[in-house]
């Protein structure tokens, strides 16, 4: 899959996008270091999914930068989920809130991401 946007763009594809930069980040250690102060484990499953390409990982690090600068909610939200590879129950558990609540959060987490995707130019 490439992450270059096209007319079809949807809510599955920028999951996808987002699954593989996950495994990128999950993979490169100066990546975890930066943003594991809690030392959490990465689960193996998370580091064998298929990764993205340095060029796509670097045009999501920058608009996950921007989340982080914005919104830090949405962005911890994000890495805890595609990064670290916590469930839907256990980000519910952190969050105080029920499972159902978390994943529309990540939904607009996602959407805010695919927004500035988008928005951003790339193809």
């Amino acid at each position: 899959m490439t992450l270059w946007i096209n007319k079809d763009v949807n809510m599955e594809n920028i999951s996808k996008v987002l699954e593989m930069w996950g495994a990128w980040v999950a993979n490169d250690q100066k990546a975890i270091n930066l943003l594991n102060n809690k030392k959490e484990i990465i689960p193996e499953r998370i580091r064998l999914r298929k990764k993205c390409t340095h060029h796509d990982a670097n045009i999501i690090n920058d608009l996950m930068k921007r989340l982080m600068v914005n919104n830090k909610k949405d962005y911890q939200l994000l890495i805890n989920y595609y990064v670290f590879g916590k469930t839907f129950v256990q980000l519910a558990k952190y969050e105080q809130c029920s499972d159902t609540y978390i994943g529309k959060k990540l939904k607009k987490a996602e959407g805010i991401i695919e927004g500035m995707l988008i928005f951003s130019g790339v193809n």
